[in-house]
């Protein structure tokens, strides 16, 4: 504990910047043969590989459909599109914007819902009074990997429809269950910053034949193949590269999140005994993936606010990210929203206490118990460091 922070004059922990997150890819011996055949074929879209990624990733998740995309974004969008239901979404504040935009891009209200401060996930009463306030579907959200209580959001939702944004969740299971298998559908995303990743890409799972029939039909400009075209649809095809990536990709996914176990862990341990630092709660039903690691940092017992500490890892070469600050409801095309909003009070706790820390498949976990060790470095000379901040 003699080592100075960086931020006081010691040297950084790290020589490189350990990024926040960094894309885990199949290695490229594996990625080429496939490549290789698909630029033979002359069939870059809409071929063997988007149809054998669908088939497969259907068959993980247990679902009677699997559509791909070209992101997540698109894929909620999608739905939201073809189901062409009226009167207000609820939905969670503390989430990515696209969960919103999707809803916005299809003239959909919405009502923001509070999230619990423990698991980060939609509180069912919250949910409940948005029903009696006349919401018509629900989006919940899988936060950093970790499940909505989805027993409790299907008694409080009355039967209304449930789209989920799971964009963290592919790997996750919960309640006996794998996620992309609850609510009417799911959209996971396979970006760069998620367990499985197809350099871009989303996968829409569903229990729905028809919905996803239909969504093959959208994603394609909404063009059913006569040039008549069913709705306003997108061009949201997922090249076949990319689909070679992801079916890759997808085959090391359970691997990938018992790595991620391993790593959690070790965070867990090197932190749970620093006071005002907690975690983000896992209900015992739930295996989540990690997709993010956060913490919660209560500034008056650690001595740093979350953005103090985020500040004061920078000079070590360690990214953090304050996901979601701000929250949705607080950004500038949903903060002026017609009509009464309901409060929310832990949102708000949980936008001003969060901190991700890096966590990615291949992170080692040498670097894991590094960071830890800095944290409590930064920690032991925290009124230094607050003072050097506050300069």
């Amino acid at each position: 504990m003699t080592r100075e922070p960086a931020l006081l004059g010691g040297p950084p922990v790290f020589a490189a910047e350990i990024p926040i997150n960094r894309p885990t890819t199949p290695p490229i011996h594996r990625i080429e043969p496939l490549l290789r055949e698909v630029f033979e074929s002359g069939m870059v879209t809409n071929d063997r590989q988007v149809r054998s990624l669908e088939t497969e990733a259907r068959d993980l998740l247990g679902v009677e459909d699997a559509v791909a995309v070209s992101n997540c974004t698109s894929g909620l969008m999608l739905i939201w599109r073809v189901l062409d239901l009226k009167g207000p979404v609820a939905l969670p504040s503390f989430t990515f914007p696209a969960t919103a935009h999707a809803l916005t891009w299809n003239g959909l209200d919405t009502i923001f819902l509070d999230c619990e401060k423990d698991t980060f996930t939609i509180s069912k009463p919250a949910l409940e009074a948005a029903v009696r306030g006349g919401a018509r579907a629900v989006s919940p959200v899988y936060v950093f990997g970790n499940a909505p209580d989805w027993p409790a959001l299907e008694s409080a939702s009355g039967g209304l429809p449930m789209v989920s944004d799971a964009a963290h969740a592919l790997g996750t299971e919960a309640w006996g269950r794998k996620a992309g298998s609850f609510g009417l559908a799911e959209v996971f995303s396979l970006a760069p910053t998620k367990v499985v990743v197809a350099c871009e890409g989303g996968i829409v799972a569903t229990r729905d034949r028809a919905l996803a029939a239909e969504l093959r039909v959208a994603r394609n400009y909404g063009n059913p193949g006569n040039y008549d075209c069913r709705w306003v649809g997108l061009n949201a095809r997922m090249s076949e590269p990319h689909a070679v990536i992801a079916r890759l990709s997808l085959e090391e996914c359970a691997q990938n999140v018992a790595r991620r176990e391993v790593l959690a862990r070790a965070y867990r341990q090197g932190l749970s005994d620093l006071p005002g630092i907690g975690f983000q709660t896992m209900p015992p039903e739930v295996r989540t993936n990690w997709n993010y690691f956060a913490i919660l940092v209560d500034g008056d017992a650690f001595g740093l606010t979350s953005k103090q500490l985020g500040a004061a890892l920078v000079p070590e070469k360690v990214m953090t990210r304050r996901y979601f600050h701000p929250p949705v409801h607080t950004q500038k095309p949903y903060r002026d929203l017609p009509g009464p909003q309901p409060p929310l009070p832990n949102t708000q706790w949980v936008c001003d206490h969060v901190l991700c820390l890096p966590m990615y498949s291949h992170l080692e976990l040498s670097v894991v118990e590094e960071i830890c060790r800095v944290i409590r470095r930064i920690h032991a000379r925290a009124d230094a460091v607050r003072a050097r901040l506050q300069t």
